[in-house]
């Protein structure tokens, strides 16, 4: 498990089936969340654990990304994981 503390962005690479942890000290107005791989990952923004396609998971597939506005949704951490076999990199950023 990977834990790393930025300002407005990072990049990474997931490991497969476990969980990466980026804090954000900005996160701005909005949270984005690439998935630059070729297999889906699963966001939690609460601080809490995601699992794979889980309940209260968002899930970035293969090659997309999503945007999370901080109005609605409080962001303690931003928690992603990948399925058992899937790497993909990804990028979370902080825009506004």
């Amino acid at each position: 498990m990977a834990t790393v503390s930025k300002t407005r962005a990072y990049h990474g690479t997931l490991t497969a089936n476990t969980v990466d942890t980026v804090n954000l000290a900005h996160p701005g107005t909005y949270v984005y969340v690439l998935n630059r791989g070729s297999s889906d990952i699963s966001v939690r923004l609460d601080g809490t654990a995601p699992t794979f396609k889980g309940d209260e998971s968002f899930i970035v597939p293969a090659g997309t990304a999503r945007r999370f506005d901080t109005k609605v949704y409080q962001i303690a951490a931003v928690k992603l994981i990948s399925d058992t076999t899937g790497t993909p990199a990804y990028s979370v950023e902080s825009i506004g």
